[in-house]
């Protein structure tokens, strides 16, 4: 788990900001309900072994939800962080879906400023 943390740092990986997340698609009422949407989208197999780890992460954080160091706390949340994985990937190229280092300013060159 340390070295998780080192390496997120490392990459000068952002903050997670739920506030600018695009809002689901209505008919999904949970982060599941897009899994099957991931399946077309064409990447190095990173893609779907995300959306598997924010179900598990989903399930295993339960039980700590009304802890105030929780940040995805609701079914919504999840949701809004499932979505926010696939509007970023679907209709991507296969080389635009991971930003390396993401946290650095120089990894966003060629990628359009989100205002």
């Amino acid at each position: 788990m340390r070295m998780d943390v080192i390496g997120y740092l490392a990459r000068g990986c952002p903050a997670l900001r739920l506030d600018d997340t695009l809002q689901p698609p209505s008919e999904a009422r949970q982060a599941r309900h897009l899994v099957s949407r991931f399946h077309d989208i064409v990447d190095d197999g990173h893609l779907i072994k995300v959306v598997r780890s924010l179900l598990l992460a989903q399930e295993a954080s339960i039980m700590w939800e009304a802890k105030p160091w929780i940040r995805l706390k609701t079914e919504s949340d999840w949701l809004r962080a499932m979505n926010r994985l696939l509007v970023g990937s679907e209709g991507a190229k296969s080389n635009q879906i991971w930003v390396r280092s993401a946290g650095f300013p120089q990894a966003w060159k060629g990628y359009p400023r989100m205002e």
